[in-house]
C-alpha cells in the first residue's frame, strides 16, 4: 500500500480513478451505455411483452381465417372456439417442419402468413382431433357421423 495516512491515501486513490478513466474513457462510456441499455430494457420489457402477445394473437387469427374460413372452425368435428383450434399437416411431418421453423419469427403462424395459400399441406383442426390423428387411423367424430 503506497500511503499509510488516511488523507494521502483518499487523494492517490481519487487520482489513480481518474488516471484510469481518462486512460479507458472508451471503455468506461461502454460500461455506462450498457447499464443505460439494460435500464432502458428493463422498462420497456412489459410492454413490449404486451404487444408481442396482441401481435401473435392477430397473427394467429388471420392464418386460421386463411385455412379455415371466414368463421375458422375444425375440419373435423366443426369446433369454431379460437382457442382450440390449431393447424394441422395434412399427411404428417409436422414436428420435422417445426425443428426447420424454430429460427423463424413466430413459427408455423409467421411462415404459414407469409407464404402462399396451400389446402392441399395445411388445415385447421382442434387440438382434440389434431391430437387423436397421432394415435388412432380414424378420428372419433368421424366415427360417430357414420
Amino acid at each position: 500500500m503506497p500511503y499509510k495516512d488516511p488523507v494521502k491515501r483518499k487523494q492517490y486513490n481519487t487520482a489513480y480513478q481518474r488516471r484510469w478513466r481518462n486512460k479507458n474513457r472508451q471503455r468506461f462510456r461502454e460500461i455506462q451505455r450498457k447499464s443505460e441499455m439494460r435500464r432502458t430494457y428493463n422498462d420497456r420489457k412489459e410492454k413490449m411483452n404486451a404487444w408481442r402477445k396482441q401481435y401473435f394473437q392477430k397473427l394467429r387469427l388471420a392464418v386460421l381465417v386463411k385455412y379455415g374460413g371466414k368463421t375458422p372452425k375444425c375440419a373435423c368435428c366443426g369446433e369454431s372456439h379460437i382457442e382450440f383450434l390449431t393447424i394441422d399437416h395434412m399427411g404428417g411431418g409436422g414436428s420435422k417442419h417445426r425443428i426447420k421453423l424454430r429460427n423463424i419469427s413466430f413459427g408455423i403462424y409467421g411462415f404459414l402468413n407469409r407464404t402462399k395459400y396451400r389446402p392441399d399441406l395445411y388445415q385447421v383442426l382442434c387440438y382434440n382431433c389434431n391430437c387423436v390423428q397421432k394415435k388412432y387411423p380414424v378420428c372419433p367424430h368421424k366415427l360417430e357421423n357414420r
